[in-house]
């Protein structure tokens, strides 16, 4: 176990307010905020785990980018974009269709590594 990950793994929490250290989080800080019910988070650009990993900001109701209403940054994927836009536009019937595709995809992952 590396020094960043013995002393700086983890998080702390001070009320609204979570920072993540070295760990999967990759150096992030969270903020709940009561008026939009939803969190703020950011991941700065850091070197983590042997490799650069890129900035990125979203909003969010779940604390994640999948579950993002906005996101920027280089750092988050062009599906988690394209989620954000569904979500702010609130069109229900497109996003059970998204949600169904990503299913499938994933059904499909498993039954290739499954030998099928």
């Amino acid at each position: 176990m590396s020094f960043m990950e013995k002393y700086l793994g983890g998080h702390i929490s001070m009320g609204p307010i979570t920072i993540y250290g070295y760990n999967a989080m990759h150096f992030a800080i969270n903020i709940w905020s009561k008026k939009l019910r939803k969190y703020i988070c950011f991941h700065p650009t850091v070197k983590c785990y042997g490799r650069w990993w890129p900035w990125y900001f979203y909003i969010s109701s779940n604390a994640t980018p999948w579950g993002a209403t906005y996101v920027f940054g280089p750092g988050v994927g062009r599906e988690d974009k394209v989620r954000a836009r569904i979500r702010r536009r609130g069109d229900k019937e497109f996003w059970a269709t998204v949600d169904a595709v990503d299913r499938l995809k994933t059904e499909r992952k498993w039954l290739e590594a499954a030998g099928w």
